[in-house]
């Protein structure tokens, strides 16, 4: 007896193809949704900077106050603050000011040493290195020592030599919370002069101008410690009207500074003499 032959696709059932997702394009490649190129929640690269509010270095002995805003640091100045050894190719960079000497007489020498045996927390600056800041640089490369000096000429011109009175003493930001000791100037109004025309040029050379009035003052010591600060505020009360004597005041410096152990060493990159 024969039996019927099977129907077709009764032992191969045919196969039925997958309905297509929908929103998909037939032929169309699948992505990845809530993705952009296969990162979710894309972030900024690393190095990216991030702008952010930041508040505030006193320089050697330049400004008068209480703690400045500090810089934003995200991207450096292209003309300064960029560290030599850091940076393939660059110009080498110095720490730089624009100072007066001072050479101290020997009621300046006998306070130093008062103050030097009245406080291991203090640093006294040795008296062949104290100065007048007018402007403080900081990281500063060589290529600029050309147009730095030119600046100060233009600075100083129709200056003439002249006295400062080297007179009182104080602390920043207060007796009451010391952070640098100092002794008064009088009769800087030239100096304040050259150091409001200093700020205005050299912002062109990517210096940022200083936020606090410009005050004469030269820097005695830096407070490093706690112990015995009540010597140390009696004997500035003490000296607070005190004479100090005069200096002859003929020439403004371009100086360069190294940090020792011992202090920062200073060395005269160039000396602009005060002519009139």
């Amino acid at each position: 007896m024969r039996h019927p032959l099977p129907r077709p696709g009764a032992l191969f059932p045919r196969l039925r193809a997958p309905s297509p997702v929908q929103g998909h394009r037939p032929g169309a490649r699948r992505g990845l949704r809530g993705r952009t190129h296969g990162v979710s929640n894309p972030r900024p690269c690393r190095g990216t900077p991030r702008l952010a509010h930041r508040r505030g270095r006193d320089p050697p002995d330049g400004r008068a106050g209480g703690a400045r805003p500090r810089p934003f640091r995200g991207i450096r100045s292209v003309r300064r603050g960029r560290p030599a050894a850091t940076r393939g190719g660059g110009d080498v960079t110095f720490r730089g000011f624009i100072a007066v000497e001072v050479p101290a007489g020997p009621a300046l020498e006998a306070l130093a040493a008062e103050l030097r045996n009245a406080s291991g927390s203090l640093r006294v600056i040795p008296t062949d290195r104290i100065h007048l800041t007018l402007k403080f640089l900081g990281d500063t490369e060589e290529g600029l020592v050309p147009e730095i000096v030119a600046a100060i000429r233009e600075a100083t011109a129709g200056v003439h030599p002249f006295e400062l009175r080297i007179r009182g003493t104080g602390a920043f930001p207060s007796l009451g919370r010391m952070n640098v000791i100092w002794v008064g100037a009088e009769g800087a109004e030239a100096l304040a002069r050259i150091a409001d025309a200093l700020e205005a040029s050299l912002e062109s050379l990517g210096f940022p101008r200083e936020r606090r009035p410009w005050k004469a003052h030269v820097t005695l010591a830096r407070v490093k410690g706690h112990r015995d600060l009540d010597r140390v505020r009696r004997i500035l009360e003490a000296q607070r009207d005190a004479s100090f004597g005069s200096i002859p005041v003929d020439a403004v410096h371009l100086k360069k500074s190294v940090l020792k152990p011992d202090g920062a060493e200073y060395t005269t990159l160039e000396r602009v003499p005060l002519t009139g």
